[in-house]
């Protein structure tokens, strides 16, 4: 009979240590959460590499520009239908600078903006070898859209493949 109780009682603390670790790790997810919600109202300060493989932050972003960056995957079809509608309607996008994050390979990215036409002067790519989109801009399907106006304010956030209209009426 004692042995029961203890059993019981080991079983209990070991329950109740688990359903502890998972709440201390649900409050510090929400807490996570709530800061990159915070922190990519305004365009964060990122970090990602350039094409020469050289570490290169956000302070290239011109101000006074609205500014749309898409998260894609060079193999994904639907980035691969939204690359071909920025290149058809790149005139749309005179006046705003696009940024377009991959974790793909460097030589990946320059066959992708190559193959869908996608080399203009107000076009950057940048690669995320080390997966910290989220870090920044939260966690993301891809494709993903974040639009800033010119004063680097978070306007609309798409997820998913998206139309060209609808990121054009928020440029």
């Amino acid at each position: 009979m004692k042995k029961k109780k203890y059993l019981l009682l080991a079983i209990v603390l070991v329950l109740m240590s688990f359903t502890g670790y998972l709440v201390s790790k649900i409050i510090i997810t929400k807490q996570q959460n709530a800061i990159v919600k915070s922190t990519k109202q305004t365009l964060p300060n990122f970090t990602f590499y350039n094409l020469d493989s050289l570490a290169t932050n956000s302070t290239f972003i011109k101000k006074g520009k609205s500014v749309c960056i898409f998260y894609f995957n060079a193999e994904c079809e639907y980035c691969q239908n939204e690359a071909r509608d920025i290149s058809k309607n790149i005139a749309l996008f005179k006046d705003t600078q696009i940024v377009m994050v991959s974790f793909n390979t460097i030589a990946d990215i320059k066959k992708f903006a190559l193959e869908y036409g996608l080399n203009y002067p107000n076009i950057v790519f940048l690669q995320d070898p080390k997966f910290q989109f989220s870090s920044w801009f939260g966690k993301s399907s891809i494709p993903s859209v974040f639009i800033y106006n010119a004063q680097h304010r978070l306007v609309k956030e798409y997820q998913g493949e998206t139309k060209i209209e609808a990121i054009i009426k928020y440029l």
